[in-house]
Formats: C-alpha cells, structure tokens, sequence
C-alpha cells in the first residue's frame, strides 16, 4: 500500500489478524512486490529483509518465521 509520504509499505498479519511484521518505506511498488516473493518463498529471506522491516511489539522473529512457513505449507498442500 501506499502512504501519505509517497513510499511503499507492506504488512504481514497472521490467520488470526495479528501484525506479526511491517514494512519500512520502498520508492518503488516492484521493490515491495519483490520483498514479499522473497518472504512468500524462503522464511531465511526474513533475515536478510530485516534492515528493510520494523519490528512489532511483542512478536519474535520465530513467531514470524512460523506463520512464513505454514503460509509455504498451505500454497504447496
């Protein structure tokens, strides 16, 4: 989505509806597109993302990397 600064954002939210993550700015829309295939296909994308998330209270890396894999799960079942 985009906001009022012009940049970017995405949001992970869980089955549940819980924010588990949030993007920083990206100047372009592929850029975001991009970072989520990569989360989308290999949870290990999350710590070479990191730089480029902010984290959420009360939500552990785990705790993401656990709802990124059962997201991969559900699209190979």
């Amino acid at each position: 989505y985009r906001e009022k600064d012009g940049k970017f954002y995405f949001k992970f939210v869980a089955f549940d509806g819980r924010l588990l993550l949030q993007s920083t700015g990206f100047d372009a829309p592929k850029e975001a597109g991009q970072a989520i295939a990569q989360l989308q296909q290999n949870a290990d994308a999350l710590q070479a993302l990191a730089p480029r998330l902010t984290p959420v209270d009360g939500v552990t890396p785990a705790d993401v990397s656990a709802a990124l894999q059962a997201l991969a799960d559900a699209a190979a079942a």
